[in-house]
């Protein structure tokens, strides 16, 4: 679900408008698992609806692709840059690290280790899929850190600089959905994206290798039928909002308040961009943004 509300993210951020995705049976599913079957609401277009353009994906014609720096749509096979030497390779962020991405990983690493020459970072989605991939029975966090994943905290992490930066000139392949120019925290690095099968076999090889040509066989790793539900860490305010106090550091303002917004907005254009406009020139993440503290 988490990956869906990044191509939603990402749909803005390559100019459309919005981006919908109906509800289906997995979506269902996935929510009885998560005991919130209540929420469920079934979503699907108009009936008779039209569309400027329909584009058609056969996935049984699809192979492993990856994206080149140093923006998300470079995309080529992932064969056709094969064999290129890596230092780095990330599993997680808020993209790709779901239960599933994190178990096809330890399945791709099983019993294996990565390669001498090659950092691997995983970062869990949250701290249920941490806690799933450390309970369940196929010993997945066990697996990952014998195969010798480097475990990071439920965050943005390297994908914007927050640690793991990659070396000076070298080549990061991470299941992430960004790689702009310098967003890593080196500001020479070459960042590839690609999925957790991918980053996967390139940490066990050392260099950028297609997961077919490790001779795996293909296993489906099954979603649970129930995940673990614990709120317990979540303070959740008072129902009358009574005795809520936001604590602020002396560099920390509220933000001002603002009035509805009216049927006509109008004012004065002051700038007008070129296009490819990423979030990194919206708000640079990375090395120039870190150091200060947000109040978002």
């Amino acid at each position: 679900m988490g990956d869906r509300f990044t191509i939603c993210n990402m749909g803005a951020e390559l100019g459309a408008t919005t981006s919908l995705f109906p509800s289906d049976e997995k979506t269902l599913a996935f929510l009885k698992a998560q005991k919130r079957e209540k929420d469920f609401v079934a979503m699907a277009s108009d009936e008779g609806a039209t569309y400027d353009e329909n584009v058609e994906i056969n996935l049984s014609e699809l192979e492993p692709l990856i994206a080149q720096p140093h923006m998300p749509d470079a995309v080529v096979k992932v064969r056709d840059v094969a064999g290129m030497p890596l230092a780095q390779a990330c599993v997680g962020s808020c993209t790709n690290s779901s239960y599933h991405d994190l178990g096809i990983s330890a399945y791709i690493l099983q019993d294996k280790v990565v390669n001498p020459a090659v950092s691997f970072t995983l970062t869990p989605g949250s701290k249920q899929v941490f806690e799933m991939i450390a309970r369940d029975a196929n010993m997945t966090l066990a697996g990952l850190i014998r195969s010798g994943a480097r475990i990071l905290e439920s965050g943005c992490g390297p994908c914007i600089g927050m640690g793991q930066a990659p070396p000076s000139g070298s080549v990061s392949v991470r299941s992430f959905n960004r790689n702009f120019e310098g967003r890593s925290g080196t500001a020479d690095a070459k960042v590839y994206l690609a999925s957790p099968e991918t980053c996967a076999a390139s940490a066990l090889m050392g260099v950028i290798t297609d997961p077919r040509d490790l001779g795996i066989p293909f296993k489906h790793i099954d979603e649970p039928t129930e995940y673990i539900v614990n709120d317990d860490m979540i303070v959740a305010p008072p129902a009358d909002r009574s005795n809520v106090k936001i604590i602020r550091g002396p560099n920390i303002k509220p933000l001002p308040s603002f009035g509805g917004v009216g049927e006509n907005i109008s004012g004065k254009v002051l700038l007008k961009m070129v296009d490819n406009i990423t979030t990194d020139h919206i708000m640079p993440a990375g090395a120039k943004v870190l150091p200060l503290r947000s109040n978002i």
